[in-house]
């Protein structure tokens, strides 16, 4: 899991690089002020203090290519 995936300008492409290697595995990533909601083991849910902020799924694909989809959380609002 890398955390606070935008909070500083090395953290991306360090862990991209790591998972390219083989070093870790595939993981979730969030931007500052996202939080990502697991049931059973699994992504449910991905919500955002803020708007323009992302959650990302980071893979392998077979050919070696570091793959990253982002995931659009659902924005808190105000009750």
């Amino acid at each position: 899991m890398g955390v606070h995936y935008d909070g500083e300008e090395q953290r991306r492409p360090l862990f991209q690089e790591l998972i390219g290697k083989g070093a870790l595995p595939e993981g979730y990533a969030t931007d500052n002020g996202v939080a990502l909601h697991f049931v059973n083991e699994k992504l449910y849910k991905t919500i955002s203090q803020e708007a323009g902020k992302g959650a990302y799924h980071v893979s392998l694909s077979e050919p070696g290519q570091v793959i990253e989809d982002r995931i659009e959380p659902q924005l808190l609002t105000a009750m």
